[in-house]
């Protein structure tokens, strides 16, 4: 497990819970996304890998355990995950959904991109 403490520089750009105990958190300043499984009370980091280098991520959303995404480096893709984010996949935005990114993106264009294309 991995402790996260922001009184030690620890910046976050997201974080989203998936149901009560379980949840997922994007750092900005490192290239792991953090999961817990005890409602936040210890973290485990997930290296997120793009195109076989690391990404920064900025945006989480994870629909349950498994199946999730993550916004990454200059919004121009996402990474999609089915296996708690073992392995990635790399998705390119269309453009529209790279123009309105809004703070929760989730709630916007792009989750229903996301959403409406399920052979992503």
């Amino acid at each position: 497990m991995t402790d996260v403490d922001p009184a030690n520089g620890d910046r976050f750009g997201d974080i989203v819970f998936s149901s009560s105990l379980e949840g997922w958190l994007v750092g900005i300043f490192t290239t792991n996304l953090f999961h817990t499984k005890d409602a936040g009370e210890s973290w485990s980091a997930v290296p997120l890998v793009m195109d076989s280098q690391e990404a920064h991520g900025w945006g989480v959303y994870f629909t349950d355990s498994n199946v999730g995404w993550v916004i990454v480096d200059d919004s121009c893709c996402v990474l999609k995950t089915i296996n708690a984010g073992k392995t990635w996949t790399k998705i390119s935005l269309p453009e529209f959904a790279r123009e309105d990114i809004p703070p929760r993106w989730y709630e916007g264009k792009v989750l229903q991109w996301l959403q409406a294309a399920p052979k992503l």
